[in-house]
């Protein structure tokens, strides 16, 4: 077996490291189309006009009158956050989550639930949540369903009165990552009604610098021992893997409030000094971490990892792989904070394994398989297995390929008449979630889950999101999972795998947990039209 060690790796994990160019980790543009909404009017439907926003390029939506006509956007009733909306009658006060019926929806009361959107006739209510990729509920989020708009209220709560049986839903979201971050969501097909609309960030990262100390024990580099200091909490995550100084000073990434807790995790282990494997653990020692981004003083760490017995067992099994590239076996601790603490990177030479791994409190094992995760020439197939221990039964795990055959009909600059295409790879067959990401800029993308294999560029909350004329872009599409539907993806955990946002760096990623899979298509390139 060839190890796949650094000699000293420093990893700061949060969401934002989906911007990152050489990931490609998250692009979603899937077959989308606008939903018909039933009308008992006995007027005709306009014909839906083009929407042009900031330069962008996106569809109109069709209008719909008892009049019978309607130029561009469709409004059947007003939107309300706990208050009247503009043009409608209300009966939603700060405490009523009631929206109107009239015109176009403005956003109304600064308290209270979210007001539900205009009616559409003959259809049922929506309320649902906007959530990241920590679970944090997103308040101030745009989403519309079938021309109406609503914001989402402070717990990211959204409400529609009138929906029909099968619909799509769009969202914006803007964070600052240094720069401004704007990116466009779209769920084709939902029939739920109490639907959950993940998105991989949508709040402002945050940082302060730890100086942490580490006694008790013998830290120099003496043969292969190390020291990895992992740090998580509900708002983000960090690894440094390979530390042998007794201090050290890092910088630490979050997302969201200014004001975080974290859980810091130190293990003192041993590799092989051929293999590279484990093959020794010697100290552990845990304790809790107050950060803030509002000082520039440093957070404090201090540690002592007195030399101690830590039991270990093999974690064995069998891999199935896909085929396409060579396989990579990550093993990783995952701790009930969500730290992650990767043992194991390595290219084995069989399809079995054996990798020795330590009992430590409040911590399980993450085994994956992982093939390629080279977006620009092999794409990416990982299947993995959560909450393992050692000495458990012989471990079966199957790679998934990723989808194929990206193509855009006619292959000219993209417009709203380009048609995408692509061919689910063994074991992705969907749903998809498209990502068009600008390779310009990096800061805007357009995600697209749904289970079509053609799609159309979509409308984004009534043209609030576009992409941009001129602008080159890539396509890529991933797979998260094996759910049955959107449907299942909107559940209230949301669809996120956790390797998706990291799988460059073959550790997972957050608090969700339990068995699963990802795939990542190889990048398709093009150009916005003028």
């Amino acid at each position: 077996m060839k190890s796949m060690r650094h000699p000293v790796v420093q990893v700061a994990l949060f969401a934002s490291v989906l911007g990152s160019a050489a990931c490609g980790a998250l692009l979603g543009i899937e077959d989308v189309r606008k939903d018909p909404r039933p009308d008992t009017e006995t007027g005709d439907s306009g014909a839906g006009g083009d929407s042009n926003s900031d330069g962008g390029i996106a569809p109109g939506g069709a209008g719909a009158s008892a009049s019978g006509s309607s130029d561009g956007g469709a409004s059947h009733g007003g939107s309300s956050y706990g208050g009247a909306p503009s043009g409608g009658a209300s009966s939603g006060g700060s405490d009523n989550p009631s929206g109107g019926t009239g015109g176009a929806g403005v956003a109304g009361g600064t308290t209270g639930n979210a007001g539900a959107g205009g009616a559409v006739q003959g259809g049922t209510p929506v309320t649902g949540h906007v959530i990241d990729v920590h679970g944090h509920k997103l308040s101030g989020v745009s989403v519309e369903i079938g021309g109406t708009q609503v914001i989402t209220d402070s717990s990211g709560a959204f409400a529609f009165a009138d929906v029909p049986a099968v619909y799509d839903a769009s969202l914006v979201v803007k964070y600052s990552n240094v720069v401004t971050q704007t990116h466009g969501y779209v769920y084709q097909g939902l029939t739920r009604r109490e639907p959950t609309l993940q998105v991989y960030q949508g709040l402002s990262g945050q940082s302060q610098s730890l100086d942490a100390t580490f006694s008790g024990t013998d830290q120099s580099a003496t043969g292969t021992r190390t020291l990895s200091l992992a740090l998580a909490g509900p708002d983000g995550s960090f690894e440094l893997r390979d530390a042998s100084k007794p201090a050290l000073s890092v910088q630490l990434k979050w997302v969201g409030p200014t004001n975080t807790q974290e859980q810091a995790h130190a293990l003192v282990w041993q590799s092989n000094a051929t293999s590279g494997l484990p093959e020794g653990y010697y100290a552990y020692a845990t304790a809790p971490v107050t950060l803030s981004a509002a000082t520039t003083a440093h957070a404090v760490l201090g540690l002592s990892l007195p030399p101690t017995s830590i039991g270990s067992t093999s974690l064995t099994g069998t891999v199935t792989p896909a085929g396409f590239s060579d396989r990579i076996d990550s093993v990783s601790l995952r701790f009930s904070s969500g730290a992650t603490m990767r043992l194991v990177s390595t290219t084995p030479v069989s399809n079995t394994f054996s990798y020795l791994v330590p009992s430590v409190a409040d911590a399980t094992v993450t085994f994956a398989a992982i093939e390629g995760c080279n977006p620009t020439s092999t794409g990416c197939g990982i299947v993995h297995k959560d909450g393992l221990v050692g000495g458990g039964a012989a471990l079966t795990a199957q790679i998934p390929s990723p989808v194929t055959n990206l193509t855009l009909a006619p292959g000219t600059a993209v417009d709203q008449n380009t048609q995408f295409s692509l061919t689910p790879g063994a074991g992705s067959g969907g749903p998809f979630v498209s990502l068009l990401i600008n390779g310009t800029s990096g800061n805007d993308r357009l995600i697209v889950i749904t289970n079509q294999r053609s799609f159309k560029l979509p409308s984004v909350v009534n043209g609030a999101y576009s992409l941009v004329h001129g602008e080159s872009y890539r396509w890529q599409v991933e797979t998260h999972g094996t759910p049955a539907s959107v449907d299942e993806m909107a559940g209230p955990s949301g669809f996120i795998d956790a390797f998706s946002s990291n799988h460059s760096d073959f550790s997972p990623l957050g608090l969700r947990s339990g068995d699963g899979a990802y795939t990542l298509s190889v990048a398709k390139f093009f150009t916005v039209a003028n």
